[in-house]
């Protein structure tokens, strides 16, 4: 059962205004939940694929949207990471049970009833694809999911 994935496209991108796009999509469709975003002050460029970056947040987003069980709060922020570029999406929801953890990112795991488990998969081969790491940190309350990438990737 393996899931089949084009190549990266790398092209210029501006990494701010992809998170920008993510929360705009579920904003408006989630008005119990506050939504945080915080950007860096300056313009910062990278050479990613942008449409399969923002694919790895809204997978983040939509776990984070579940997590919160619609009303909570969603922090979606971009910061600089030695010569890289972290994506954070922390939630204030359940977390995630300790025995979980490991597997997270495993194709085909789940802890949603109707999960298929490919969404995190997914995210960590964005990752590798970019030459990055997925992580995920379990929180006081909540979680915070991690997608950092050189700022160039295909190079």
């Amino acid at each position: 059962r393996r899931v089949l994935f084009r190549s990266p496209q790398f092209a210029p991108c501006d990494p701010a205004d992809l998170l920008r796009q993510v929360a705009a999509l579920y904003g408006p469709n989630h008005p119990e939940v506050a939504w945080d975003l915080h950007l860096p002050e300056a313009t910062v460029a990278a050479l990613w694929d942008g449409d399969m970056v923002k694919r790895a947040l809204i997978n983040f987003v939509d776990n984070a949207v579940e997590a919160v069980e619609g009303k909570g709060t969603i922090q979606l922020s971009l910061s600089l990471e030695g010569g890289a570029l972290r994506f954070d999406v922390t939630d204030d929801g359940a977390g995630v049970p300790e025995a979980d953890r490991d597997r997270l990112f495993e194709p085909y795991f789940s802890t949603k009833r109707k999960g298929t488990g490919l969404g995190l998969a997914i995210v960590r081969r964005i990752a590798q694809d970019h030459g990055g790491d997925a992580r995920y940190k379990p929180l006081e309350r909540g979680s915070r999911f991690s997608l950092v990438l050189p700022k160039a990737a295909g190079k």
